[in-house]
């Protein structure tokens, strides 16, 4: 009956190597790992400047672009009735209000398809918790 003993500082070379291959597997981990990071970081500062954008241009048109042409038709709209302006000119202004709410509502989805997106990128289920542009928006 024999009795063995793995003594390591008997035999360095072998174990010289595991551990020369862990601190490899360790290296190229954490380049992996840093490389995703900076990836990762890179998506996320980019969806940060899509969202930015979409709400400024959603801010802009609901609080300054949409009131001005609301009170443009409402403008031809009086200058129509008191006939110093035609109807083609009180369609035009409709039309652009309506080309002006269409555009104000694409901006609000591209916001928040931007804010569903973010968070796919960094991983959160619920994007219900996100507050509102400012509590002016309204569903309708």
């Amino acid at each position: 009956m024999g009795l063995s003993i793995g003594l390591p500082f008997l035999n360095p070379r072998k174990y010289s190597a595991g551990i020369t291959e862990a601190e490899r597997n360790l290296e190229a981990a954490q380049q992996e790992f840093d490389a995703t990071r900076n990836e990762t970081l890179g998506l996320v500062r980019d969806q940060l400047k899509k969202i930015e954008t979409s709400a400024r241009h959603y801010e802009l048109c609901r609080d300054k672009i949409l009131p001005l042409a609301s009170q443009t038709l409402k403008s031809q709209r009086v200058a129509y009735e008191a006939s110093s302006s035609n109807f083609l000119e009180l369609i035009g202004a409709e039309r652009v209000l309506q080309d002006i709410e269409s555009n104000t509502l694409n901006y609000l989805a591209e916001y928040r398809i931007g804010l569903a997106e973010l968070d796919a990128i960094i991983g959160l289920g619920d994007a219900t918790a996100r507050p509102n542009l400012n509590g002016k928006e309204r569903s309708e």
